[in-house]
C-alpha cells in the first residue's frame, strides 16, 4: 500500500520536528553543565522516538518489532562510542 502525499508530508514534518527538538536540548545541554545528564537522556529519549516513527512510516503502520528492535540496539551503540 503506497503512502498518500499529504501522509507523507506529515511523516515529514514530525521527523523533522522530533530533530528540532533533540537540537534544543543538545544546545540547552551545552549551555547547562548541570542539566546536561538529564537533557542528554531527553534526547536519547526524543531520537527512539523519532527512530519509532521512522519506521512506522516507512512500514505505513505496520511496524514489525524484529526491525525496531535491531535499529534501536545499533542507535544505543552509536551513542556509546
Amino acid at each position: 500500500m503506497a503512502v498518500k502525499p499529504d501522509r507523507l508530508a506529515l511523516h515529514h514534518r514530525v521527523g523533522n520536528e522530533l530533530q528540532g527538538i533533540a537540537g534544543l536540548l543538545g544546545l540547552r545541554a551545552a549551555r547547562e553543565p548541570r542539566a546536561a545528564p538529564a537533557l542528554r537522556a531527553a534526547i536519547r529519549q526524543v531520537q527512539a522516538m523519532a527512530l519509532v516513527h521512522r519506521l512506522e512510516s516507512a512500514h505505513d503502520g505496520d511496524l514489525r518489532l524484529a526491525p525496531l528492535v535491531r535499529a534501536m540496539v545499533e542507535a544505543l551503540r552509536r551513542t556509546e562510542d
